[in-house]
Formats: C-alpha cells, sequence, structure tokens
C-alpha cells in the first residue's frame, strides 16, 4: 500500500511540474512604466563598463560602446522562407541600428555557450533563466558572436565585454540578427 501511495504522489508531483509554466515565474521584464531598468542604475555593470575610459584597450578593441537599447531599433514582418516552406518573422532594421554595421563596437551582456567544443557563443542581456531562449525577450537582446580564434571557455552567465565587427543578418534564419564578426573578448 505503500508503494502505491508513493507512485501517487510522485506522479502527481511530476505532473503538476511537467504542466506547470515554470518560465512564468522568472522575472523576465526589468522595466517599469517609466522604462527605467535595473540595469540603467549608475551602478551596474554595464554602467560601470561605459563610464571607464577606453585609453588602456589595444587599438584593436577600441570601438563605440553600444547600448542594449540601441539594438532595439528593430521591427519584425512575416515572410515565406522556401527552405522551411513557412512564414518566419524577419528583421526590418532602424536607421540608428543599420549606422552601426560595419563598424567594430563593445557591448558588455551575459555569455550563453551554444556549441562550447566549436567556441560558439552568444552575448545577451538577461541571464540564460530570462533570455531569448526562454520566450519572453526578443531576439534583439542577443548577439551571435563569431571569434577570430577559438576563444577560452566561458560560464554559463559569465558578465563579459566584446568587441567585434557588427553585421545585420536580416535573411539567414538559422543565426541570430545581429552578429559580431571577429569578435574578441575585452579584459
Amino acid at each position: 500500500m505503500n508503494k502505491i501511495r508513493h507512485f501517487v504522489i510522485y506522479t502527481s508531483l511530476l505532473l503538476l511540474v511537467a504542466c506547470t509554466n515554470i518560465a512564468s515565474l522568472c522575472r523576465h521584464d526589468f522595466s517599469n512604466e517609466t522604462g527605467f531598468t535595473y540595469r540603467d542604475s549608475p551602478s551596474s555593470p554595464e554602467r560601470l563598463q561605459q563610464s571607464i575610459s577606453i585609453n588602456y584597450l589595444p587599438a584593436a578593441m577600441q570601438g563605440k560602446v553600444i547600448s542594449w537599447q540601441m539594438l532595439k531599433d528593430v521591427s519584425f514582418k512575416s515572410k515565406w522562407n522556401e527552405e522551411f516552406q513557412l512564414d518566419f518573422m524577419y528583421p526590418v532594421f532602424g536607421e540608428n541600428v543599420k549606422k552601426l554595421k560595419g563598424q567594430k563596437h563593445r557591448i558588455s551582456g551575459y555569455m550563453v555557450p551554444l556549441n562550447i567544443k566549436e567556441g560558439l557563443y552568444a552575448v545577451s542581456r538577461y541571464t540564460y533563466a530570462a533570455c531569448y531562449f526562454c520566450g519572453k525577450s526578443g531576439p534583439e537582446s542577443v548577439v551571435s558572436l563569431k571569434f577570430t580564434k577559438k576563444p577560452r571557455r566561458f560560464k554559463l552567465d559569465e558578465y563579459v565585454t566584446v568587441s567585434g565587427t557588427m553585421d545585420l543578418n536580416d535573411k539567414d534564419v538559422n543565426d541570430f540578427i545581429y552578429i559580431f564578426r571577429n569578435a574578441e573578448e575585452v579584459r
């Protein structure tokens, strides 16, 4: 009888967890009505990074610091994709974002490993628990990193600053809409 009771209890718990939208318990929207986010506070890592002089960086790593707020200048339109025979949402970049293309920039965020063996990473505005993959953030909150050489092994959610040449992707549905080519970690 005890075994049956334990089985029923464990099965019920498993069903409860499986049927619960756990992602809804995460805090994905960090802003209030004023548009202020905790990352905009004067003591946040992004603000500190922006306030530090870049004179100590080698010339190859210097570049304009871009903020995640700047990358929000994008909208999306539905278009048919022949390869997948489906409608996909393709980005339509705003004028401010278009100006970033082809230039060297720096951005700070949380590292998201995609394939550690191949050195594939992305940098996200939010930690993994609240990032684009969780479904509550938009694709403008993550940047694909194409490193010049295989990078060191980053930890999930490690806060880093990276530099790279900005590329805008409005065609390849298998990659992110923002890409840093020739990416390097800024130490």
